[in-house]
């Protein structure tokens, strides 16, 4: 498929490869990749105009990433957020469909804040998150930070 990618890329549409997440039995499971497939999903196809970066993320031993897209962001692995303090169930939510439950956000095994129908509490103040894997773009934008 990557040579249809390539094409719109070519006639100057933008593109951009997703790493692959998959969800079984509430648990989350990051594919495994080639590495050649994995420089294709952290570096492939650049924007056509100027780059607007919407992160500057920084690892654990100081290397800076400036990173165009959220999803460009799960490629580079930055998405292991267990321990840290995030405002999920502080600054926003999800309701799950079709239960109606009111979530931290989309991975979350944290309890359910409540229900759309009967009621929810957003917390007082973000809180440490208890996922492994932050598998969501809307999940990756919300903030959060090491203690």
């Amino acid at each position: 498929m990557w040579h249809h990618a390539q094409y719109f890329y070519d006639n100057q549409i933008s593109v951009q490869a997703k790493i692959q997440v998959d969800y079984i039995d509430g648990n989350t499971y990051e594919r495994e990749y080639t590495p050649d497939q994995l420089d294709k999903i952290k570096n492939g196809f650049p924007r056509h105009s100027k780059v607007n970066y919407i992160y500057e993320l920084i690892d654990d031993e100081n290397n800076t990433y400036l990173v165009d897209n959220v999803e460009r962001a799960l490629g580079l692995g930055f998405n292991k957020y267990k321990n840290w303090v995030c405002e999920a169930g502080y600054r926003s939510l999800i309701i799950t469909e079709p239960k109606g439950n009111v979530m931290r956000h989309y991975m979350c095994k944290d309890k359910p804040l409540g229900h759309i129908e009967t009621g929810f509490k957003l917390y007082d103040e973000p809180r440490v998150c208890i996922t492994d894997v932050c598998g969501s773009c809307a999940d990756l934008k919300i903030p959060k930070w090491k203690k």
